[in-house]
């Protein structure tokens, strides 16, 4: 796997952007003459655009301090001013594709191929321009990396495989395992730059790329010939998934069904035999739910195979514990070009009830 940007996020939150950090270098630690690839083209000397690692995706302009900025890090204290944030130089992602071997007399048994955890090792080059500016920096970069929900690891973490749009992923159901470890680098003060080393693991370990809408939120009204569909179409050597959002409106919903099926047709048969959405038939994903209160929200989400309800509040009251399968219960997921119709068919409904449904890829 190629080299990863340097740069991540967590929950959406800047954590470390190599174009910002390496700026505020070049224009507030000059003296300590630190070979962070700055080239100084002409022009003007501090565009992010001279830098060796730089990308124009996690850029948004030249930089001046953290102060002027209001990087991620500064809340106004001059501590946090003087921290310049985190060079993310190596991020590595472990392997999870793996199956188990057995020895044998002669050879051995190999199992199937199966997904497990990933390990996100992760080395970075702090700076500060004070002593009290890189503890700052080490207390917001534990805190960051603690999550939003302590004892939990719901977050996710966004990295960028390369340069482009297309670049991003998302890992999810993240937690810290190991660090952050703090340490001097040969006998640079470490006031000035110091090495941080920690590693996360993503319990969800596949690479999310960017959702798509392929339903934008739709009223539903009673009956099958009133279903409302969305269209996931498999990208290819990747699995794309669905994920289906219910919201009740202003009266409890009951009778819903979720089924998803080839477009082409609705046979409403079952094979496992075969791929039935290259074939062109079979209901494959097909669950009722359970009644949904009234200002509710239920996801059926095929991303991260998770199901949650929530109430208007947004607390959790509710997840797999609404569903009922009709015979195997599968994701609503597809690969390689084939299309699946993701639909919802609704019993007793009421003016405000919508649907909505989106789309990512996924891969290993």
């Amino acid at each position: 796997m190629p080299a990863l940007v340097p740069y991540f996020e967590i929950d959406g939150n800047e954590v470390a952007n190599a174009n910002r950090t390496l700026v505020y270098v070049a224009r507030l630690l000059s003296e300590q003459n630190f070979d962070i690839g700055f080239t100084g083209r002409a022009g003007d000397p501090f565009d992010p655009q001279n830098l060796a690692c730089y990308c124009a995706e996690t850029s948004d302009g030249s930089y001046e301090s953290p102060a002027a900025d209001s990087a991620p890090w500064y809340d106004g204290s001059a501590a946090s001013g003087e921290f310049l944030g985190l060079y993310a130089f190596s991020i590595v992602l472990s392997p999870i594709a793996k199956r188990a071997v057995t020895e044998r007399q002669t050879g051995a048994s190999i199992g199937a191929l199966r997904a497990t955890s990933r390990t996100i090792a992760i080395t970075a080059q702090m700076f500060a321009t004070s002593a009290r500016g890189m503890v700052f920096g080490e207390d917001w970069l534990t805190t960051q990396l603690a999550g939003s929900t302590p004892g939990c690891s719901d977050d996710v973490l966004t990295v960028l495989r390369s340069c482009d749009a297309d670049g991003f992923a998302d890992l999810q159901q993240i937690g810290l395992v190991d660090g952050p470890v703090f340490s001097q680098i040969q006998n640079v003060p470490d006031c000035y730059m110091e090495q941080a080393f920690f590693q996360l693991v993503a319990g969800w370990p596949y690479l999310i790329g960017a959702t798509s809408t392929v339903r934008s939120p739709t009223g539903i009204t009673s009956g099958v010939a009133n279903r409302v569909c969305g269209t996931i179409t498999g990208a290819g050597g990747k699995t794309t998934a669905g994920r289906l959002t219910i919201v009740a409106g202003t009266s409890a919903v009951s009778g819903l069904e979720i089924f998803g099926e080839p477009c082409a047709g609705y046979t409403d048969t079952y094979s496992d035999t075969y791929d039935p959405y290259l074939a062109g038939s079979g209901t494959i994903v097909d669950l009722l739910v359970g009644t949904l209160p009234a200002g509710s929200t239920f996801v059926l989400d095929g991303i991260s195979h998770t199901a949650t309800l929530t109430d208007s509040a947004g607390r959790v009251i509710g997840g797999l514990d609404r569903v009922s399968p009709i015979g195997p219960f599968e994701w609503p997921e597809v690969t390689n070009g084939a299309v699946m119709c993701l639909c919802v068919v609704a019993g007793t409904v009421n003016g405000s009830t919508t649907i909505s449904v989106e789309a990512a890829d996924r891969s290993l």
